[in-house]
């Protein structure tokens, strides 16, 4: 079972370095670069509302 594991993840970054350069994968690593800047911000905003009602309090 790990064998297996330890082989389809090989797989899964073989894939990743042969089409590192299509523009597919290029609008997809955008995509995710923008998903984790739009979790950053919704992480300091809802951190700005714990600390107001921290405050209200």
């Amino acid at each position: 079972m790990f064998q297996q594991g330890k082989n389809i993840r090989f797989f899964i970054d073989r894939i990743k370095e042969v089409y590192r350069d299509h523009p597919r994968m290029r609008s997809v690593d955008s995509l995710k670069e923008q998903l984790k800047q739009e979790k950053v911000q919704d992480k300091i905003f809802s951190q700005s509302i714990k600390d107001k009602k921290v405050t209200q309090q």
